[in-house]
């Protein structure tokens, strides 16, 4: 809980008193896991210097570098990328860091993940991209970092939609001008 909420006295404490640091629920989610959802940088970084397991996933297999992206955590997405987090992981869907960050919208995390070496054309099982997920949603800064990163424009789901399908479906303009 305290890791959650970014209590960070809380947390240095609890490590200080012997607390296990990759302790997890019972569904898998473990402190650093929380810590970056939370976008709790001070705790992630508590965390990580006590040994926290940056590869640790949950039963879904998404990662504290996932939660991070999702959440548009750029400052906890770096600092897992320096502690060693496997920027090309998926979870048990076929989804990665990258494509969370886009549904997110944060080009910050975008380029802190490509930078590290993401695959920008990674698929999910359904043939999702973290392109196709931008358009989708309309966001024109993130298509263009996607686009600039090399990202295929005409890459299509398994039910044959491309980027500009989806962008031309929902009206979103700003992800059809790039």
């Amino acid at each position: 809980s305290a890791a959650e909420h970014g209590d960070g006295a809380t947390v240095a404490r609890l490590l200080r008193a012997g607390a296990a640091v990759d302790a997890a629920s019972l569904t898998g989610f473990t402190p650093l896991i929380v810590a970056a959802a939370g976008g709790h940088e001070a705790a992630l970084d508590m965390l990580v210097a006590a040994g926290a397991d940056v590869h640790a996933a949950h039963a879904e297999g998404v990662d504290a570098l996932m939660y991070a992206a999702a959440g548009g955590h750029a400052g906890c997405v770096r600092r897992l990328l320096a502690a060693g987090a496997d920027v090309r992981r998926t979870h048990l869907h076929g989804g990665t860091a990258l494509m969370e960050a886009a549904t997110a919208g944060s080009v910050a995390c975008l380029e802190a993940l490509a930078a590290a070496g993401a695959a920008v054309d990674a698929a999910d099982r359904d043939g999702l991209t973290a392109l196709l997920s931008a358009a989708e949603h309309g966001d024109g800064a993130t298509v263009a970092r996607l686009l600039r990163a090399g990202a295929a424009v005409d890459a299509a789901s398994l039910t044959g939609f491309t980027p500009l399908i989806v962008a031309a479906a929902g009206g979103h303009e700003a992800a059809l001008d790039m």
